[in-house]
Order: C-alpha cells, then structure tokens, then sequence
C-alpha cells in the first residue's frame, strides 16, 4: 500500500515554491520600478513587463508538475528541479535585458519551461 510523503519531505519543494514567490515579487518590483521612473526607457519597462508577464504565464505548469511529482514520485528530486527552474526563470530577464531584446541567449534560459519540453 502507498502512501503520501510526510509533511518533512516536502520542505524541499515548499523551499522551491518560496523561491518562486520571491523571484516573482523581485520582477514585480523591476516592472513597478520601470513604469515609475522619472524618465522612463520604453525598452526597460517592456523588458519588465514582459518577464514579469512570462513568468507569471509559466507558473501554473511549474506549480502543478513540481507538486504533482513532489507527492507522488519523489519530493527531493522535485525539490532540487524547482530550485533549478527558478534559477533558470530567473536568469530569463538577466538574458533577455543583455542586449535589449529577445535573442538565442534568452532562450537558454526558457529550456526548463514546460513549452520547451
């Protein structure tokens, strides 16, 4: 008989998941920042929004699958690949602001999306 991980084998994913939450209020910040600036760069502020915007498109798949895997396969290994899908969403608005635009540097960081899989 099969049962659900106990609460403690879940702290990884939940550490995960604070991460998340973090990094998202961090891009939300970024975004505020660049619509409040006294003298706003239009390019900055769509940069923003659209990391913001693309990360929060994102975030169903990434909470569903971490979860699911996290309850049903293995809490440590979903743990440890939510914290690389953060760093790697993370890096996203780092990529994409390096030149400005979106280019094939920013696309390194989308691989661990669910669309690219």
């Amino acid at each position: 008989k099969e049962t659900a991980p106990d609460l403690k084998a879940l702290n990884s994913p939940a550490l995960a998941s604070v991460a998340w939450v973090t990094m998202m209020y961090t891009f939300f910040g970024a975004q505020v920042s660049a619509k409040w600036d006294p003298t706003p760069d239009e390019k900055v502020s769509e940069i923003a929004e659209r990391v913001m915007m693309n990360t929060l498109e994102q975030a169903p798949c990434f909470f569903v699958t971490m979860w699911l895997h996290a309850i049903f396969v293995n809490p440590a290994t979903a743990g440890a690949l939510g914290f690389v899908y953060v760093a790697f969403r993370y890096s996203y608005g780092l990529f994409y602001g390096l030149y400005g635009q979106f280019t094939i540097i920013a696309e390194v960081s989308t691989v661990t999306n669910c669309e690219s899989s």
